[in-house]
């Protein structure tokens, strides 16, 4: 199913292709752009680590706008998660969702669920399920 995008935030995030490996662009030993979609290219940065073990990156990437092998990770035969109520510990934000959360922040849902699962900082918050105790 074909669909349009029409912001900066690319296609893939919501697509379940990406997370069953059935995408060209996502083959972890060779990415191919995949054929038939329209794309912005453009430069992703990165790091990882904290204060003097900071690590920086930047790849070549691609803000898919539309794309023939599309299929939504949100339709109700794809859900695979159960959405949790977020909070962003450096504001005190509470946020329906990982996915909602990662709205607000310009980022991928799982960037924040991670976040939450892991201890780490995700778009320079700290970020904790609220089920998890967080109040």
């Amino acid at each position: 199913m074909e669909r349009q995008n029409p912001g900066n935030r690319t296609l893939c995030w919501f697509c379940a292709n990406t997370s069953m490996h059935k995408c060209t662009w996502f083959n972890p030993d060779n990415p191919q752009p995949v054929p038939g979609w329209v794309a912005t290219q453009t430069t992703v940065h990165s790091q990882r680590g904290e204060d003097s073990a900071l690590i920086k990156t930047s790849l070549c990437s691609y803000i898919v706008h539309q794309c023939p092998n599309f299929e939504s990770m949100y339709s109700s035969a794809r859900m695979r998660y159960k959405k949790k109520p977020v909070k962003n510990l450096t504001t005190g934000v509470v946020y329906r969702s990982a996915s909602e959360a990662a709205e607000a922040y310009g980022c991928n849902r799982s960037t924040i669920a991670q976040a939450c699962r892991k201890d780490y900082k995700a778009n320079g918050c700290r970020w904790a399920y609220v089920e998890d105790g967080v109040k």
